[in-house]
């Protein structure tokens, strides 16, 4: 039979699960108060009592309920929030909503705690990291105005090309006038890659376009003319490296999967072996979702669910297929991937 600790603990972990779901805009916040929670609840990851700690093994599970209550509602006053599309009015009213419903938690979370010094630290803590949200979704708006100002069907002036490989790579802007085709975008490629490189360089052009044909994204990416014209209307192109690596042979065999996570979607290449190998990386993986999780563990979100792409829109066993080039297609963006940001374990309280 399960102890009072052990059902409090899923109790908290169920509810704190669904708030970091609902949470689009405010990560910070939402983190700070699930760790304030769990350190109420379970004390501290050292083993010490948290603030006003208020069960131990022998309390009761009565005395944590309005803890673990703050956090439920919390999640539920969030999902209840419209979700936002590509305007940015829509995006900002919603992140102040959910800015508010978060400081209306802390509040009520603070309120448990105490007052004098404590709260003034408590204060200051949850203004650092409505700041941080502030910053991160102004910063996300930004982007998106910048990429919705291109309208279709006119030739940009200015491509801007984006590391697949690499998310932390400064993207590079190229005039449209003098880079008018693919195979010149390649060369200027080469001539800047080739002296921090070390190894063969072939590179790919993705086109990053308004949405997928599912309707599963709002952006979609496609493997692109790699010689002609690039298209009028794209100004935000995606490159990668397709030389064999080490140990390899032959050109590089791999899928896009879209990462999104608090509305924000990035395409990342991932290798993936020819039908028939034991094995994908260190150890045979069991299905496309084990794959990609160990893949990403360094990663700072974690997958949250999964959704195929393009031809394979319906197929809703894919992710628990075998990875590889019979399950993903090679070069095409076959997979959607929700991410939320990690949080770190609480104490392993028993």
């Amino acid at each position: 039979m399960p102890s009072m600790q052990g059902l409090m603990r899923r109790s908290f972990k169920t509810a704190s699960r669904k708030l970091r779901k609902n949470t689009q805009k405010g990560h910070a916040q939402a983190k700070l108060l699930v760790d304030r929670a769990r350190s109420i609840l379970f004390g501290q990851e050292d083993g010490s009592k948290g603030p006003n700690q208020v069960c131990t093994a022998e309390d009761s599970v009565t005395d944590a309920q309005p803890v673990i209550e703050i956090i439920a509602e919390t999640a539920e006053a969030l999902s209840s929030l419209a979700q936002t599309s590509e305007n940015s009015q829509q995006a900002a009213d919603r992140r102040d909503q959910e800015f508010n419903i978060l400081g209306t938690a802390h509040e009520r979370l603070r309120s448990m705690i105490g007052d004098g010094d404590t709260a003034t630290t408590l204060r200051g803590e949850e203004s650092s990291a409505r700041a941080s949200d502030f910053d991160k979704s102004t910063r996300k708006l930004k982007r998106a105005d910048e990429v919705a100002t291109t309208p279709q069907g006119q030739r940009t002036n200015t491509f801007t090309l984006l590391n697949m490989d690499d998310h932390q790579d400064p993207p590079m802007t190229l005039d449209g006038r003098c880079f008018a085709n693919a195979a010149s975008i390649r060369r200027r490629l080469t001539m800047v890659y080739e002296k921090k490189h070390d190894g063969p360089l072939a590179f790919r052009l993705w086109y990053e376009l308004q949405g997928s044909p599912c309707g599963v994204s709002k952006r979609f990416w496609k493997l692109g003319e790699q010689n002609g014209r690039i298209p009028d209307g794209l100004c935000r192109l995606y490159f990668l490296n397709v030389a064999p690596r080490t140990g390899q042979s032959g050109v590089r065999l791999y899928t896009v999967v879209t990462v999104s996570q608090d509305e924000h979607e990035d395409p990342f290449p991932v290798d993936i072996p020819v039908s028939g190998n034991i094995s994908c990386c260190q150890q045979s993986c069991r299905n496309v979702q084990t794959h990609l999780r160990g893949l990403w563990a360094s990663q700072p979100w974690e997958i949250l669910s999964m959704q195929p792409l393009g031809e394979q829109a319906n197929n809703t066993h894919l992710v628990d297929g075998p990875f590889n080039d019979d399950t993903l297609s090679p070069y095409e963006n076959t997979l959607y991937v929700w991410v939320i940001p990690k949080i770190s374990p609480g104490p392993n309280v028993t």
